[in-house]
């Protein structure tokens, strides 16, 4: 039996085949390298059981699956529909599609069975379906597609120029995953260079204010997170500002003034070290720009950002990107606004729509709740208007079919079944402070790296001091693992007062804990042999990583009351139930035997 890699790969090829003897047969390919897929061979949407292709455009953003596609599984093949994003999209496919193709079953979402790839090749299913359901699809949606103008990442046809995008890219990494055997199966427009990667492997600090000799070392090669740990006031933040003030040589904050300041820094770049001296020896005149292409920090204050206060769009000053340390010196330093990132960004319509795709499903993937982003746009009393890559809207659809008009973007936000649109202003704090930090990351690191598309593909090393600030605990074991995911090429370092966010680490992440004597000054020590992966909070708690001795609460009279042990707070439920049930059955036995019992 196939693995999946050789599935996407046989399709891969033929349908390239097919794009080469008729140029208008466009296929959609994997656009993100999220997860790290299209370095492990994953052409296609999918995962390890399942394959989906289309041939149009137009995604079901709240399934995050095309609208329309062609499915594989090692079980059965069949064409599937899914519009849960839109009513119009719903209703063109029950009026024009499914009156037209056979045994299309109406649903939740849409299916028809095509057949078993144990019975019959997925290539030949593939091919059958090309030649009957793609064509009435097609002629459909040639027919109506006035019909589906107004409708927001509408059904429609894949422009040249995108498909030619996606397919440049999936043969970039076709040429990387199997190398020396790499055969090219259609001529790219350009190859994406994905041998460059950085990562800091080693850090010493030996003079900082307030810091004593700290030095961070052996950091793997394939690391993603290192994480400081350590109680309020031993200086886990002003580690982080002496790595950002060395990475940036940025010798221009008021902490460093008339202070001695000295810190060596190991970069590996693609296979070569690179080291670093970030001393206040250094004439000015000698400074140097950043010691890393894509670089962004934060510290603990993240709820404000550049949008104009007046409702106003500006484009925006490019001078304000050149200050990544600014938010992590300082708690009134504002953060890049995504939009305001994006009204700079210069590019063709098709690629901003796509970026804009990508930005989009990032955002919903890291934040829980959130579906959709509408870019805002000038109202009808024209105070702005930005009509140039048509990235904004006007108005949303609430589910009550009530319409609402904003000025600024808006994001829909998931409470249970229904969707609201807010602002960002009427975001709650948590929210607020995790989009603020995300767009700024997003749009600081595209600006860096301008010929990279995918965020996944984006590369460096961002600081986040505090990371979790405002955060509830369930999003606090979610935060670290989303952001790794979405950005598998950054390195993070982070700093931390709550043990949840460290059920997110991943496996290859170092732990060091801050401490402070009057002695050493400040000083750090590394944690190893902790695999986080296996460990509770109260294991990491009661572990050297935050080395508290005693977890239970302080007012738990010991010898009086007996301590809840369970592992969660519903088995202590279901075993008080029980132990209330036995002792009513003893008293019942009890009165019906006496003391014979």
């Amino acid at each position: 039996m196939e693995n999946i890699q050789e599935v996407h790969e046989r399709i891969y090829a033929h349908l390239i085949e097919k794009h080469k003897q008729d140029p208008n047969f466009r296929f959609t390919t994997r656009i993100t390298n999220r997860f790290k897929r299209l370095e492990q061979g994953y052409w296609f949407h999918g995962n390890e059981h399942y394959l989906v292709v289309s041939f149009w455009s137009g995604t079901d953003w709240m399934n995050k699956t095309p609208n329309i596609m062609f499915v594989y599984t090692p079980d059965e093949c069949s064409l599937e529909i899914s519009v849960w994003d839109s009513a119009t999209k719903r209703e063109f496919v029950d009026d024009y599609l499914v009156q037209n193709i056979e045994d299309l079953v109406p649903g939740g979402k849409y299916k028809k069975h095509l057949g078993y790839p144990e019975n019959e090749d997925y290539i030949s299913l593939l091919d059958k379906f090309l030649n009957t359901d793609k064509i009435i699809i097609d002629e459909q949606i040639q027919e109506n597609g006035e019909y589906l103008d107004d409708d927001d990442n509408a059904l429609g046809f894949i422009t040249p120029i995108v498909f030619d995008k996606w397919v440049s890219k999936v043969e970039s990494y076709r040429k990387s995953f199997y190398k020396n055997e790499y055969t090219e199966t259609i001529n790219p427009t350009y190859l994406y260079d994905l041998s460059d990667s950085f990562i800091i492997n080693r850090v010493h600090i030996k003079k900082f204010p307030g810091l004593g000799d700290c030095l961070i070392d052996n950091i793997p090669d394939n690391n993603r997170c290192v994480f400081l740990t350590g109680e309020n006031g031993t200086g886990k933040s002003l580690i982080m500002k002496a790595i950002g003030a060395a990475i940036m040589d940025d010798h221009d904050h008021e902490i460093l003034k008339n202070n001695k300041y000295e810190v060596e820094m190991n970069i590996l770049r693609s296979g070569n070290s690179i080291r670093r001296f970030f001393s206040y020896l250094i004439p000015p005149v000698e400074k140097r720009s950043s010691l890393i292409n894509g670089y962004a920090a934060y510290g603990p204050s993240r709820l404000t950002t550049n949008r104009p206060s007046d409702g106003r769009q500006r484009i925006p000053r490019r001078s304000f990107i050149n200050k990544p340390n600014a938010n992590l010196f300082s708690t009134d330093a504002k953060l890049y606004d995504i939009e305001q990132g994006l009204l700079g960004m210069r590019t063709s319509k098709e690629l901003m729509d796509e970026r804009k795709r990508i930005i989009a499903t990032a955002i919903r993937d890291i934040i829980p709740g959130f579906k959709d982003i509408s870019w805002g746009k000038k109202n009808e009393s024209n105070e702005w208007e930005h009509t140039k890559y048509d990235l904004l809207y006007d108005a949303v659809k609430l589910e009550d079919d009530s319409e609402t008009k904003f000025d600024e973007t808006s994001i829909t936000i998931e409470e249970g079944n229904k969707s609201n649109y807010v602002t960002f202003d009427q975001l709650a704090t948590g929210a607020k402070s995790i989009l603020a930090m995300i767009g700024d990351m997003i749009i600081r690191l595209f600006e860096q790296q301008r010929t990279v598309d995918d965020i996944a593909n984006l590369k460096g090393v961002v600081l986040i001091d505090e990371i979790d600030i405002h955060l509830h605990p369930t999003f606090q074991r979610l935060i670290v693992k989303r952001l790794t995911d979405n950005f598998p090429n950054i390195q993070f370092f982070i700093s931390t007062h709550s043990p949840i966010p460290l059920l997110g680490a991943p496996p290859d992440s170092i732990f060091y804990v801050v401490k402070r004597n009057g002695q050493r000054g400040t000083y750090i020590e590394k944690i190893d042999g902790i695999h986080i992966e296996n460990l509770t909070p109260n294991n990491i708690l009661t572990s050297p990583i935050f080395g508290m001795r005693d977890i239970t609460s302080v007012n738990h009279e010991k010898g009086k009351v007996k301590l809840i042990t369970n592992d969660n707070y519903s088995d202590y439920l279901k075993s008080e139930e029980t132990r209330q049930r036995l002792k009513e059955i003893a008293n019942e036995l009890k009165k019906r035997f006496g003391n014979d019992l």
